[in-house]
This record gives C-alpha cells, structure tokens and sequence, in this order.
C-alpha cells in the first residue's frame, strides 16, 4: 500500500528546527477497520431495544419489560468486568491483538443467538449470554479511539479521529433504530427475529475478517506522527496511581460518567419510554421510537464530529471547558422541559410529536456530540498517562451510569418521570464538575514544543 506522506515543514531560525513527522495514508484504512468493530458492537448491543414491543408478544418471545432492559443492561455490567484487561492490552500489546479478540467476541456472542430463537428458557439464556460476550468487546469499542490515534494520527487530527471512531460505535446504535424496526415490524413473527440476527451473525463476521487480514498496531519505526506518539507512557500500575490522584481527571470522569451514561441507558428503553407517553401522543410507539432514536443520534453523531473537526482546525481546543459546560447547561433545560411535559399529560398531547422529536433531537445534540470531547480532554490532561487505561476508566463510569439506570426497569420499577429528573440531574452535575475543571492540555503543549 502506497503511503503518502505530508509535506515536511522545516522553520529555521536562530539555528533552531521544529521536526517534522510523517503522517502515513494508510492510517485512514486503520481507523476505519477498528471503527467497524466499533459500529458492530453498538449496533448488536442495541439489538433489542428498538423492537422492545415485537419481543414482549407472546408468540415470539413473550418478554416483559425488565427482560428487554436486562438485554441492555449487559453491556454496562460487561463492561466493568473487562475494562482492566482491555486496558492493559491496548497498552501492553497494542491495537491488532486487543481488536481481534474484541471482534471474535462479537462473533461468538452473535453466533449463540442464533441456537435457539423462540418463547423459550434456552432462547432467553442465549441471548443473555450473546450479549455478555458482545458487552465484553464493549471496552475496545469505547476506549481504542485514542490510542488508534495517538499512534497514527498528527497533533491536529486526533480530536477528528478519536471522533470517528467514537461516533462509530454511537452510530451502531443509531442503526439499530432504523434496521431493527425495518426487519422486526411491531407486528413481527420469530422468522422476522431471527432473519434480523442472521444480518448481525454476518456484519459481525465481516467486521472479523477485516480485522485479520489487516490492521497494524502501529506505525513502521521512524513513522511516527508526532512527538508524544512515541514517547513511553506509564505502566498500568503507576498509570492508576496517577488517575487516582488527579482531580482534573476525576471531574472529567464524573462529568462524562454522570451525563452520558444515564442517556445511554435511554437506548434501550426507548420504545417503552416512547409507549408510556400513551396511544395519543404516539399511537405506533415502537416505529416513533425507533425514528426518535435514529435522528436524535444521528445529530449528536453529527454535532460531536463538526466540534471535532474545528477543535482539530485551532477552533475551541482551548476552550474545550466552555464548550462542555454550555452543552451541559442546554441538557439541563432540554430535561426540564422533558420532565414537565411528563408530568403534564394535557400539555404533552398539545404540543404533538413535533415537539417530542425536537427535544429528544436536541438532548441528542446536547449529549452525544461531548463524547469526543471528553476523551480527549482527559488524555490530554493526565499524559503521559496511557490513553488505553485512561479512556477505559473513563468509560467504565459511563458504563456504571447506564447500569444504574437500566437497574431500575430490571427489578421492576416502571418507567415513569424518574427518567427524566435523572438525566436531567446528570446534565446538571456535569455543569457543576466542568465549572471546577483546571487542568491543562498536557499532551497538546508537549506537541507544540519545538524540539
């Protein structure tokens, strides 16, 4: 493969040189491949959620609420399992065998489902155990952005790769809502179910194949992108001592953590939530979810990549803090406005579905659109701490977050207006954690040094 490398900028001046370093074409190959694991992981661990209330009839899998949120409730619990040994391998072996053994569990967890698929007892331990195995791949589909672009990418396209490779996996779960429902209708039969997992068996397989065949861990030795990127990072040891005593990172972790997971634990609930706003506001819930979900994902997706791109463009970088605590805030009202239609069932069918749509789209905005954001803010505030132990403790809060939250519905609370206060309770601490926020970009100034 044929690598073209940027052209080498030399700035010489009082006998002083500011080193170039080669950026390789192929690193967009790379980050592709390691986001397609990512988008397959998002994508299965949302299987369900879309098509809630195809499941819960009795002819096809005669499921009840706390089932449907058991499914999603896998990842998070997944997650908090395998954040460590992910972590250690991003940073001890590197990129290629951490996502080969991501995308084989992912396999793996797909192929189970298929044994069986039915209103049975073998049927439900199946797709509990698939999606444990997807939700343990779920550490490399959330936290090996910035390590793929630590290594391959230069100082002013890290934001924009991390990006990619974040809104990949949010992006799964955006195609859950438009796929699911489109193979699963609310009228469905187990066929339809089992025609669906067959498409996850083989994206899952594909995603596999491509990762075998190639994707490198890191550049050839002299082809580093920057300065930092070959600098030695601190062992997992000291790397958890350093994050335990760091209040920067922290208000980072529970800022991210709070905010994101409980949204996340949205997802799979959907479709209920959607059900209980009742016939008149929504008369085809599980289809009205399904869209909800798909657009409001879709502009954080977006949002969070425009953000990205101008931080990488010298737009905002350093103001990184600014923009999380106005995002937050706008997610603070966006909740208020949720929580008081909720309650105000006169009002709700009033303003229509319109006015559903335009909040579920702006919580989206508010919410997803931080994720790159926040990652590399934080490994840009702890280096050289490694970016693989980093984002995985970072995301594991995330993952503790949406374990609380999809909780409640598995032991039997109904949902109701607690969905909204929590999130927007979230979006508030997150305001308050971003406020006492005063760290630095580490890692960015490291870069800006001339050597």
């Amino acid at each position: 493969m044929d690598d073209r490398l940027l052209s080498p900028l030399a700035a010489v001046g009082n006998a002083s040189v500011k080193t170039s370093y080669p950026v390789l074409t192929r690193r967009w190959y790379v980050l592709f491949v390691a986001s397609l694991v990512a988008f397959e992981q998002g994508f299965i661990w949302n299987n369900f959620g879309p098509i809630a209330l195809t499941l819960k009839n009795e002819t096809v899998f005669d499921w009840n609420d706390a089932t449907v949120a058991w499914m999603g409730n896998w990842g998070p619990i997944a997650y908090v399992i395998a954040f460590l040994p992910t972590a250690w391998m991003l940073d001890t072996w590197f990129m290629r065998p951490t996502a080969v053994i991501a995308a084989a569990m992912i396999v793996v967890g797909s192929g189970v489902r298929l044994i069986n698929t039915g209103p049975t007892t073998a049927c439900l331990y199946l797709m509990h155990l698939g999606q444990c195995l997807n939700g343990l791949a779920g550490p490399f589909a959330m936290s090996a952005g910035t390590v793929l672009s630590a290594a391959w990418f230069a100082p002013g396209e890290r934001t924009t790769s991390t990006a990619i490779f974040c809104i990949a996996n949010m992006a799964g779960v955006s195609a859950s809502y438009l796929v699911g429902p489109l193979l699963v209708p609310q009228d469905g039969t187990i066929s339809d179910v089992r025609r669906y997992l067959w498409v996850c068996f083989a994206l899952a397989c594909t995603a596999l194949v491509l990762v075998l065949v190639y994707l490198p861990s890191k550049p050839p030795v002299g082809c580093s992108p920057s300065r930092t990127s070959s600098t030695a990072r601190m062992n997992l040891m000291d790397g958890m001592k350093a994050l335990s005593n760091n209040r920067s990172f922290w208000l980072v972790c529970i800022s991210y953590g709070a905010m994101t997971g409980l949204y996340a634990g949205w997802g799979p609930l959907y479709a209920l939530i959607i059900e209980a706003l009742g016939k008149k506001v929504a008369p085809h819930p599980q289809t009205t979810a399904a869209w909800i979900g798909f657009w409001s994902n879709l502009s954080g997706n977006v949002a969070g990549m425009v953000f990205s791109i101008l931080a990488d463009r010298g737009v905002g970088r350093q103001s990184f803090k600014t923009i999380l605590c106005v995002l937050s805030g706008m997610g603070v009202v966006v909740y208020t406005v949720w929580a008081v239609l909720f309650v105000r069932k006169d009002w709700l069918e009033a303003a229509g579905l319109p006015v559903i749509y335009a909040l579920c789209i702006m919580a989206g905005i508010c919410v997803n659109s931080t994720v790159p954001i926040f990652y590399e803010l934080a490994v840009d505030a702890v280096y050289p701490v490694a970016e693989g132990l980093t984002t995985s403790v970072l995301t594991v809060v995330n993952n503790i977050g949406g374990l609380i939250f999809l909780l409640l519905p598995s032991i039997g609370v109904k949902i109701g207006d607690w969905v909204n206060y929590s999130v927007g309770g979230a979006c508030f601490v997150s305001v308050v954690c971003m406020s006492m926020f005063q760290g630095r970009l580490r890692r960015t100034d490291m870069d800006n040094t001339e050597e």
